[in-house]
């Protein structure tokens, strides 16, 4: 979604050793596989969405939620990552448990990005400038985007939540309509399929499916 605001004892001792070599483990382990990425990320280019085609719809159970995503375009967005946030919390939050607001073409190749404050919160992405900015805010509304991103896989999902603010980014994947049941009650969350649209709703709900962060590719 996008809003804007202008304006003791050797017993111990080896319980110690043994604790530690647990958590260097759990971290070693948490640490995502990467290959070499062979194209470089052009933070330069437009989004590109693509017709779907036959594509069946995912099922996932997460949360004790029952969730169909049903792929509506293939999408490939490069860009530089403006902010990443995290969410523990919420109906949506296992599904999708990080979102990264993008920035590309002009805005992105220029640095002009950097002239700007962003924040993200309650699944939106803020932004304010001072009146020296050459720009509107519909020239930021079509050069940047809130994306909720749901990891196809574990290994995206240790991905996504070591992407950095300053990373340059390439998501892979599928713009998705997202709708979910538990003891009878429906969850609704729909991908925006348009990057000039704004407000509630005007979010990329991506399947990601491949991840590239600089140099290094993650699927």
């Amino acid at each position: 979604m996008k809003a804007w605001s202008h304006f003791a004892g050797a017993r111990e001792g080896i319980s110690y050793v043994v604790l530690a070599a647990a958590v260097c483990c759990a971290m070693a382990c948490s640490r995502p596989i990467s290959k070499i990425a062979i194209q470089r990320v052009d933070v330069s280019r437009e989004p590109v969405q693509t017709t779907v085609g036959e594509v069946a719809p995912v099922h996932i159970r997460t949360g004790g939620i029952d969730w169909t995503l049903t792929p509506k375009a293939v999408y490939d967005a490069n860009g530089v990552v403006l902010g990443r946030r995290r969410y523990r919390y919420g109906w949506n939050a296992d599904l999708a448990p990080c979102d990264v607001a993008l920035a590309w073409g002009d805005l992105a190749n220029s640095g002009l990005y950097k002239s700007v404050s962003w924040s993200q919160s309650d699944r939106w992405y803020w932004w304010r400038y001072d009146r020296g900015f050459p720009h509107d805010n519909r020239y930021i509304v079509t050069h940047s985007s809130n994306n909720h991103l749901i990891p196809a896989t574990k290994n995206l999902s240790r991905a996504i939540i070591r992407i950095g603010k300053g990373d340059h980014v390439r998501l892979n994947g599928y713009l998705v309509y997202v709708d979910g049941i538990k003891d009878g009650k429906t969850f609704r969350w729909h991908s925006s399929l348009s990057r000039s649209d704004e407000g509630n709703g005007s979010c990329e709900i991506i399947y990601l499916e491949r991840l590239t962060v600089g140099d290094k590719l993650y699927e």
